[in-house]
């Protein structure tokens, strides 16, 4: 029987890489909410695709709708990049659970 999603445990090495990662994207999110460098540039935005863009994201103005879009590829990758580490092949301890509890594997 497939272990429960909770009863995951993660190894020695992938707890730090996994604590390592969760650092850099804390750290990545608060340097992008408090821009440190900014630059002003003129480009042609597609006006339909911004007014969509601006309705998902929630959005009044343009620069805040390209902003929040640019996050938010930002950090789609940044999360996929994280499923693949949590998903390689021995990262996790399935039977850790059961053991815990005194069963068998």
């Amino acid at each position: 029987m497939a272990a429960h999603p909770h009863d995951w445990k993660l190894r020695p090495d992938a707890q730090r890489t996994l604590a390592k990662r969760a650092f850099q994207l804390s750290t990545t999110m608060h340097i992008l909410r408090y821009p440190v460098v900014m630059t002003k540039t003129s480009v042609v935005v597609d006006q339909d695709i911004a007014r969509e863009a601006a309705a998902i994201l929630g959005t009044k103005t343009l620069r805040d709708t390209i902003d929040a879009a640019l996050r938010e590829i930002v950090q789609a990758k940044r999360r996929l990049e994280l499923v693949a580490l949590l998903s390689s092949e021995g990262r996790f301890d399935f039977g850790a659970a059961e053991q815990a509890w005194g069963g068998h594997e």
